[in-house]
């Protein structure tokens, strides 16, 4: 996978700092002004994995540019930084498929945090980027068997109904036993890490293996099917 971000920022404090944390995690930085054609032909050359734009007026041309880059380079991860933030930008912005949006002032290091993370989880299912996302840990054999059994559930829902069938299926996925693989996502489940997530998910700190599976499948079709950019400034 590319580790190649250009960054077409103004040029500030912050944009300096971005670029040395960036660095030292590894990426090729291409520090350049804002030069649509400049631009493009990095695109080009370089396939970068993310790029980081800055708006400060003519916000209209701006989008323009943006649909431009969704409808040609499909995988490239827009970083978009406002230096004149209005309200009514955030309608333009869920129809853009822009990554990632700031305000001043903004965090080097939380732009850095957020590569780095996607990068890391690229190669998972979407599944497991999914429950990773949004704070489960993927340190156990039962976050694997969990994200299987989504996986199967999804492509056939009468699963939810019948999990001995659920788990023979995974079983014949993984090698493991039903047994196993039942008791592992249970206990999963009842990891204290994950308890908030879980309420989040189910709103009860008590789930059972399929009322779980069946609340995050439908948290990921509302969340991941209607992606909305994402703000770093808030908490």
């Amino acid at each position: 996978m590319s580790k190649t971000i250009i960054n077409a920022n103004y040029k500030n404090i912050y944009n300096k700092m971005l670029n040395n944390i960036l660095e030292k995690n590894g990426f090729e930085v291409y520090d350049i002004q804002k030069n649509s054609e400049q631009i493009l032909n990095l695109i080009k050359t370089k396939n970068p994995y993310v790029i980081i734009l800055p708006v400060r007026e003519n916000f209209n041309e701006f989008m323009g540019f943006i649909r431009y880059l969704n409808d040609n380079y499909k995988k490239l991860k827009i970083i978009v930084i406002f230096y004149d933030y209005k309200s009514g930008y955030y309608d333009f912005l869920e129809d853009s498929n822009i990554w990632i949006y700031l305000k001043l002032p903004f965090s080097p290091i939380k732009i850095c945090e957020k590569i780095v993370q996607e990068i890391y989880i690229e190669n998972f299912t979407k599944y497991q980027k999914f429950l990773i996302k949004n704070g489960f840990s993927e340190s156990s054999s039962g976050f694997g068997y969990l994200c299987c059994a989504m996986e199967l559930c999804s492509e056939n829902p009468e699963y939810l109904s019948h999990t001995m069938s659920l788990y023979s299926a995974v079983s014949e996925k993984t090698g493991k036993t039903s047994f196993s693989i039942e008791r592992n996502i249970r206990y999963y489940l009842k990891n204290p890490s994950n308890m908030q997530n879980i309420i989040k998910f189910t709103g009860n700190s008590y789930t059972t293996n399929s009322k779980f599976i069946k609340n995050a499948l439908n948290q990921y079709i509302e969340k991941e099917e209607n992606i909305n950019p994402i703000c770093l400034n808030d908490e």
